[in-house]
């Protein structure tokens, strides 16, 4: 009987200690499936913790020799009763809190171009993050590096928490794309030929920063045949950005959030605010008579492009 205790609390403390070391570990997936996720990550590390800790010391109280026979008897009720209903907790915020979306029947692939870093998350983060629930692939395509060159693989890191399939990063010299409109074109180009998108989403031409517009007229050059282009809204999308398209990002403002906690170059950090980010999506959504929403103009778009959304 002694055996099957120690092995059972033993088997217990890997457990707990297991359930805390993956929800820390994999503490961006939480934030990217589950809504509210930060109560969840509290929950699931605690509870893995405080009953690693009581199965623990229930082992030290079998192994010490002059433990009086069921004087620690009230240790096997505090690491049954309470962890069972933690456990029924977490899975029952699990099942209110999941994001559920219907995939789509055929798969579509979305190609998003930047001219800068964070960009794509900045400007189409929740959309992204809802096509990836529905199936679609995501390619992004990043034209410039950033100011720093710390930056590179920052992009990255948030743009796998929306889902992002394929990422590509090129080196053209912030400031100066207008200089390097052909090869802006054929480097979009050969990345077209690549993923080969049904959906292109690009810089408005409305947008008042010059690498912007080049790469929304490069964009136009290189994808002349295409019948799917949409233009989204920069942080600095200027006056006369006039979304005629919106996306419901309802439950999908927290993931854009996250995407956007990531040290970053300090010209970003006031449009990636948290109270920003709610801010600009509730705006669309008041346009869009949802309560929160992205926009996007239409360059042109096939009628059954985005019906699974």
């Amino acid at each position: 009987m002694l055996v099957v205790q120690v092995l059972g609390h033993a088997a217990a403390v890997l457990t707990f200690t297991a359930v805390a070391m993956y929800g820390y570990l994999y503490r961006n997936n939480l934030r990217r499936n589950v809504t509210q996720s930060r109560y969840l990550y509290r929950l699931i590390l605690a509870t893995g913790i405080v009953f690693a800790g009581v199965h623990l010391f229930r082992l030290y109280t079998l192994a010490a020799p002059d433990a009086p026979p069921g004087f620690f008897s009230w240790i096997d009720v505090i690491a049954e009763y309470p962890s069972v209903i933690a456990q029924s907790v977490i899975i029952f915020y699990l099942l209110a809190n999941k994001i559920i979306i219907e995939r789509a029947g055929r798969p579509h692939k979305v190609l998003v171009i930047a001219a800068h870093p964070l960009e794509l998350e900045l400007a189409a983060g929740a959309s992204l993050a809802k096509m990836n629930d529905a199936g679609f692939f995501l390619a992004g395509l990043v034209l410039s590096g950033g100011a720093a060159a710390e930056e590179e693989d920052r992009p990255g890191r948030s743009a796998k928490i929306l889902g992002m399939d394929r990422m590509a990063y090129k080196r053209f010299p912030e400031n100066a794309f207008q200089n390097h409109l052909d090869e802006l074109s054929r480097v979009i180009r050969a990345e077209i030929e690549q993923v080969a998108p049904e959906i292109i989403l690009t810089a408005s031409c409305h947008d008042p920063n010059t690498d912007r517009q080049a790469v929304y007229a490069a964009t136009l050059q290189a994808a002349a045949e295409h019948n799917a282009i949409l233009s989204y809204e920069s942080r600095s999308g200027g006056m006369d950005f006039c979304p005629t398209l919106f996306i419901d990002v309802a439950g999908y403002v927290a993931i854009k959030q996250s995407a956007l906690q990531v040290p970053m170059d300090e010209r970003f950090r006031p449009a990636a605010h948290p109270e920003q980010v709610q801010a600009r999506l509730a705006f669309r959504g008041l346009q869009a008579k949802v309560p929160y929403a992205e926009g996007f103009e239409v360059v042109r778009l096939l009628s059954s492009s985005l019906a699974d959304l």
